[in-house]
């Protein structure tokens, strides 16, 4: 997408765009009409970028995980949207398996990492928990496979760095 709308908080803009595609792509869909179309109107990269820039119009200023999952809750109602970081890790694995087993849904995690010569917070879009993490391409419109995997150890340690922030839907 060139030059990405970035903010404070990094990539929480297009990652939560590429959720909420993937989200709608499972019969997931917004409360937003802007998103909506914006959604259903991505073919490419400038169509993509369209879809950022209406996430990041509905979603304001807001840069908190609390903000977050607010949002989602507005998007996509109370009822289906849940956290997945409480408890001590063991309880977070089984929990996060549970979830990717029962709604085969993506989630979001925050978690801190360094980016160039700065430690801090990144909103990662996650696929897949087993002894790895498959965490997805942060842009899917840019043309760059950018997916990775992360041993779950590895992902534990900077997801507490952060405190566990996660939005995840429930499948319909």
């Amino acid at each position: 997408m060139g030059e990405r709308p970035l903010r404070a908080d990094g990539n929480l803009g297009v990652v939560l765009s590429a959720w909420m595609f993937m989200l709608h792509g499972r019969g997931r869909h917004p409360a937003s009409g802007a998103i909506a179309n914006a959604i259903t109107a991505v073919e490419g990269e400038e169509t993509g970028r369209a879809l950022v820039e209406a996430v990041l119009a509905e979603l304001g200023p807001a840069t908190e995980p609390a903000d977050v999952y607010a949002f989602a809750q507005r998007q996509y109602g109370a009822d289906a949207i849940g956290e997945l970081g409480d408890g001590d890790r063991e309880a977070r694995v089984r929990r996060v398996r549970q979830f990717q087993f029962k709604h085969n849904t993506p989630w979001l995690a925050r978690i801190y990492e360094r980016h160039d010569e700065v430690v801090q917070p990144t909103w990662i879009l996650i696929e897949r928990v087993t002894d790895e993490v498959l965490a997805l391409d942060p842009d899917p419109w840019d043309g760059i496979d950018e997916e990775r995997v992360i041993p779950v150890a590895d992902f534990m340690v900077l997801w507490e760095l952060d405190g566990c922030p996660s939005v995840a839907a429930r499948a319909c």
